[in-house]
């Protein structure tokens, strides 16, 4: 086991990522923006370590958490918190947490090794603590973090309250799972492959105000790779893509569950979902 489960990489003026590994080749990272008289926490994690201890350790503001949507690997410091922000169609998630029986599967010598895993966490006995959201991120709002604007845009599709924040004066956008540079997840519970085009074409649509995004999974993008992405769904959606559902990333090998491979990028959707509504 290690002291450092958290990786902080300084990504800026006032903002911060925090990196915490999911499985071999794999990460997750949240992220903080700083304003003069609050700092936003844009996702928690997954769980693993004390999220609110390292937030003060970072930042003397007060803290305000902002949920980019309610999965496992995203909200799992939520409850550390006072203030805790979602979309509320992804509320559920952030309640319901996870008992130990689930949470347990993401631990393991093909997901998160123990040996990774900081003093004092016990895998055979942590869950996962579910949340009561204290209010509402909604498209349009705007977070005044004193000197810093953080706006609201609802992009569902990978989750029914997924949202991105976009930082207009830094010219950066965090978009969650929305947008990322391998495998794009839309067979989830309340997932909606219809719903994600439209949200990729809401994004490309203000890529003018954008030159980075940071997704919470891989490196960061560039307005080129989301017009890339938007390009490549298209083309599944034009139904020239056959599904191979061999070439799922091992974790998400699963029945009825299509694979759809463009471009570098890999779009998991419900089997048939893309012939069914084209």
């Amino acid at each position: 086991m290690t002291d450092n489960w958290f990786d902080v990489l300084d990504m800026g003026p006032g903002i911060r990522a925090v990196r915490e590994r999911l499985r071999e080749g794999t990460e997750v990272k949240s992220f903080l923006v700083e304003g003069e008289r609050q700092v936003a926490v844009i996702d928690t994690g997954t769980g693993v370590g004390d999220y609110r201890a390292l937030v003060a350790s970072l930042s003397d503001k007060e803290p305000i958490n902002l949920q980019t949507h309610g999965h496992w690997d995203h909200v799992g410091g939520c409850w550390r918190f006072d203030a805790v922000l979602i979309h509320p169609e992804d509320a559920r998630f952030l309640r319901a947490g996870e008992p130990h029986q689930v949470y347990a599967t993401h631990f393991g010598p093909a997901a998160i090794k123990s040996e990774w895993l900081p003093e004092g966490f016990d895998p055979a006995t942590a869950e996962l603590r579910g949340c009561e959201p204290t209010g509402w991120l909604n498209d349009g709002d705007t977070i005044d973090l004193g000197g810093r604007t953080l706006e609201v845009i609802h992009t569902p599709g990978h989750s029914p309250g997924s949202v991105s924040f976009l930082d207009r004066e830094a010219r950066v956008l965090f978009p969650g799972d929305a947008v990322r540079s391998d495998h794009l997840l839309l067979m989830l519970d309340g997932s909606d492959p219809v719903v994600y085009r439209s949200t990729l074409e809401r994004l490309v649509g203000m890529l003018d105000a954008v030159d980075t995004i940071y997704s919470a999974h891989n490196p960061p993008l560039v307005p080129d790779d989301v017009r890339r992405l938007r390009d490549a769904y298209e083309t599944v959606w034009s139904g020239t893509v056959p599904s191979t559902p061999e070439q799922a990333p091992p974790q998400w090998q699963r029945p009825g569950v299509d694979v759809h491979i463009v471009d570098g990028f890999t779009f998991l959707v419900p089997e048939g979902s893309i012939t069914r509504k084209r």
